[in-house]
C-alpha cells in the first residue's frame, strides 16, 4: 500500500488535480488511461516530455521567458537553455508517445531536426507525436514532417476569439487562427486547450459561443501568474458571469461555471493585475480598456 504525503501533492500535482475538479481529464488521467488500456506498460520508457527550447512567435500574457524568446526579448532577459543534442543517443526502440511542448514547436528548428532524425532512424510509424500550437503555422514543411508518424495528437492553445485572443496572445491573428484550425483538424486527433484566466474569462460573453460549436474543448484553469487567474475577478462580477453562463445548456457552460467557482476574489491579487497589465500595455503600446468596458469595473473596484 502506497502512502501518499497529500501537503506536498497538493502543491506539486495542483494542475492536474484543479484540472480534474473541472471536467475529470487531465494529463495525469491521460497517462494513467493509456496503462489502463493496455497501450503502455510500466516497466519500458514509452513515453518521453521533449521541450528543447523557448522559441516563439507570440508573446502571451500568461506565458513567461522560459517558453517564450519573444517575451525574454521584451523583458530584456538572457534565458540559456539547457543543450538538448544529446536525446539522439537515447534508446527510443521502445517509446509509443513523444510529447513536444515549447515555445511554439512548429517554428522550432531543434523540433524539425529532432523530428527528422527520428523519421530517418526510427520507425516513426509507430509513434505517436503529440504536441501543443497556437495554431499560426501550417506551413507545408512542418506538416509533412508530422504526416510521417504513427499519430498525431494536437492541442490547440487558443482561449477565446477576435481582439480577445489577439491581445492575450500578442502577434497572433484570428483570422489566420481561425483557417489554420480547421486545416490541422483534417490531420488526425486534437483537442482545444483553453486556459482560463482573468482577461478571456471576464469577457467569456464575447467568445464563448465558438468553442460550444467545437469538440473536444477542454477548460483549464490558470493557476498562475496569480494576478492573471480569475482570483483578480470581483464576486459581483463573478456572479454575473455565472449567471449568463446558467442560460446555456451545454457541458462547456457547465465547466466553466465550475471554474468560476473555484476561485476566491483577493484583493491583492487585483493590485498586482492592475500594475502588471499597465506594464505591459506600456511596453506593446495596447490598453486593456479597448477590449470591454469590464476592465474599468474590475481596475476601479472598491477604488
Amino acid at each position: 500500500m502506497f502512502e501518499h504525503d497529500m501537503k506536498k501533492i497538493n502543491i506539486s500535482c495542483k494542475e492536474c488535480i484543479s484540472d480534474e475538479k473541472v471536467s475529470n481529464y487531465s494529463f495525469r488521467t491521460k497517462l494513467h488511461n493509456n496503462v489502463r488500456n493496455e497501450n503502455w506498460n510500466t516497466e519500458d520508457f514509452q513515453f518521453l516530455d521533449f521541450r528543447p527550447g523557448n522559441t516563439c512567435n507570440l508573446k502571451c500574457r500568461m506565458c513567461n521567458p522560459f517558453d517564450s524568446n519573444l517575451i525574454a526579448d521584451e523583458e530584456g532577459i538572457v534565458f540559456n537553455y539547457r543543450n538538448v543534442d544529446d536525446i539522439v543517443n537515447l534508446d527510443f526502440s521502445k517509446i509509443k508517445e513523444i510529447r513536444i511542448i515549447g515555445g511554439e514547436p512548429s517554428i522550432d528548428p531543434k523540433v524539425r531536426e529532432f523530428l527528422n532524425f527520428l523519421i530517418n532512424n526510427h520507425n516513426a510509424s509507430t509513434t505517436t507525436i503529440s504536441f501543443s500550437t497556437n495554431c499560426t503555422n501550417v506551413n507545408s514543411k512542418w506538416l509533412n514532417i508530422i504526416s510521417k508518424f504513427k499519430h498525431i495528437n494536437i492541442d490547440f492553445s487558443i482561449d477565446a476569439t477576435g481582439n480577445i485572443l489577439e491581445y492575450c496572445r500578442k502577434g497572433a491573428s484570428w483570422p489566420i487562427i481561425k483557417k489554420n484550425i480547421e486545416i490541422l483538424k483534417q490531420i488526425d486527433e486534437y483537442s482545444f486547450h483553453v486556459t482560463a484566466g482573468i482577461y478571456n474569462y471576464s469577457t467569456i460573453e464575447k467568445w464563448f459561443d465558438y468553442f460550444l460549436k467545437q469538440e473536444n474543448v477542454h477548460q483549464y484553469p490558470l493557476l498562475g501568474p496569480e494576478e492573471q487567474s480569475l482570483q483578480v475577478l470581483p464576486d459581483e462580477i463573478k456572479e454575473e458571469k455565472i449567471e449568463w453562463l446558467s442560460n446555456i445548456d451545454h457541458q462547456y457552460a457547465k465547466e466553466a461555471i465550475t471554474i468560476f467557482n473555484m476561485f476566491e476574489f483577493k484583493k491583492s491579487f487585483l493590485k498586482n493585475f492592475i500594475r502588471w497589465t499597465n506594464h505591459k500595455d506600456k511596453i506593446r503600446n495596447e490598453s486593456v480598456f479597448d477590449l470591454d468596458p469590464i476592465f474599468k469595473r474590475i481596475v476601479n473596484y472598491d477604488a
